[in-house]
C-alpha cells in the first residue's frame, strides 16, 4: 500500500491516554489538510532553458521552490510598475539567490484570471535569470512581444 505524501494530507486517530469506559475523553480525528494550490502555474517553453542555464544546481532548486511557493499562494512578488524600460506593467518579480541578501536573480511572471469557471487563476512564468543589465526583464518583454531582438542591449 502506498503511503501518502505530506502534501496529500494524513488522517490520524488519537486516543486519550488511560481511557476507560467511564472517562469522558473521546476519540478525536486529527486531519492534516494538504497544501491547496491557489494558482495553476504555466511556464513559457523558454523558461525551461532559463532554469537549465542557471549556473548552479542550488540556484535551480531555489528557483523551483519559489515557483512552488507562488503556486500555493505562500509568496507574491513585487509588482513591476511602468517606470523602467521595458515597460512590464502588470507583471511581477520575485527575487532569489544562494546568498539571500544579494538577490541577484529574478523570476518574472504575471497573474492571469481563470480561463474557465471553476478553474484556478494562472501564474505564467515569463523569464528566470539574472537582474544584471536588466537581462531577465528584457527577455520577459521579448517573450510578451513588447520588444524585438533588435531592441535588446
Amino acid at each position: 500500500m502506498r503511503r501518502p505524501s505530506p502534501r496529500e494530507g494524513v488522517s490520524r486517530i488519537t486516543q486519550c491516554p488511560n481511557m476507560t469506559p467511564e472517562s469522558h475523553c473521546s476519540t478525536t480525528l486529527r486531519i492534516m489538510s494538504p497544501r491547496e494550490r491557489v494558482f495553476d502555474v504555466r511556464l513559457r517553453p523558454e523558461v525551461h532553458d532559463d532554469l537549465k542555464n542557471l549556473p548552479t544546481h542550488r540556484l535551480r532548486s531555489i528557483a523551483v521552490l519559489r515557483i512552488q511557493n507562488l503556486m500555493y499562494g505562500e509568496e507574491r512578488g513585487r509588482e513591476l510598475i511602468g517606470t523602467a524600460d521595458p515597460d512590464l506593467t502588470g507583471c511581477r518579480r520575485l527575487y532569489f539567490d544562494e546568498i539571500p541578501r544579494l538577490a541577484r536573480w529574478r523570476i518574472v511572471y504575471r497573474e492571469l484570471p481563470a480561463h474557465r469557471p471553476r478553474t484556478l487563476p494562472v501564474i505564467q512564468i515569463l523569464a528566470v535569470g539574472p537582474r544584471a543589465q536588466m537581462d531577465v526583464y528584457e527577455r520577459a518583454a521579448l517573450r510578451l512581444g513588447l520588444l524585438t531582438p533588435d531592441d535588446m542591449s
